[in-house]
């Protein structure tokens, strides 16, 4: 979501904390496992979201208060990086020669503008790749698969949050440690079936979209309460 927040409007200024559930039952008929899930709900949910929070943002001190500020942005960066070899690649080529060639996802992420002083740019493009890594943006494995006659097999999981659209592959074959061919393809991806339709419908009537979400969220409350009601 953080991720999200700086790809759509640049930055983040202010992080709101508001996830919270409770168990739908009496008090002595709650589990520990019941309880557990309320304290990683309401508790540790706000404290992953500061780990991911903060590293997009410079602390500083103004007046006395420690104080979030200077936002770092980025005007480009993969929202989607998926790097698969047949081996490690740090026995393929060396991290020179990969961010030369624009193989490591951090090299591709470029800064709006100078850095809060003091600030180190590589800090903040790591706290970027962690941040894609942690939704599963950002990839790396060795599952590539090597077939008779030149071929070979790669298989990419495409997480639920990517964004649709044109992507492009990139097929390098690497020799001595540096890159002896290159070829590019262009990959479609499209949202179907009923993920597709519910989509288009929060997309072209999202008045009424609303309303439906409204009265899903009402109608599910009011299920759970009949369900946990006690006689």
């Amino acid at each position: 979501m953080v991720a999200l927040a700086r790809d759509t409007y640049g930055h983040v200024d202010i992080a709101v904390s508001n996830v919270g559930k409770r168990p739908f039952a009496a008090f002595l008929d709650i589990t520990p496992e019941d309880w557990d899930d309320v304290i990683r709900t309401n508790l540790s949910a706000s404290f992953y979201l500061a780990r991911h929070v903060i590293p997009m943002m410079r602390k500083r001190r103004f007046a006395g208060l420690w104080l979030n500020r200077d936002p770092v942005r980025f005007t480009a960066a993969p929202s989607f990086f998926a790097l698969v070899t047949a081996k490690p690649i740090e026995t393929i080529a060396n991290r020179r020669a990969l961010w030369a060639d624009g193989l490591d996802p951090a090299a591709l992420a470029r800064l709006d503008g100078a850095t809060p002083p003091d600030a180190d740019p590589a800090a903040y493009r790591a706290a970027l790749v962690r941040l894609k890594q942690a939704r599963g943006l950002y990839q790396e494995s060795t599952s590539l698969r090597l077939r008779p006659g030149g071929l070979f097999k790669a298989e990419v999981q495409l997480p639920a949050n990517a964004a649709t659209g044109p992507y492009e592959a990139r097929i390098y074959l690497f020799r001595n440690g540096r890159v002896a061919q290159m070829e590019r393809a262009e990959i479609l991806i499209t949202r179907a079936g009923l993920e597709r339709r519910i989509f288009d419908f929060a997309n072209q009537r999202p008045l009424l979209y609303g309303f439906c979400t409204v009265a899903i969220a009402l109608l599910a409350g009011w299920a759970a309460a009949l369900a946990f009601r006690r006689s």
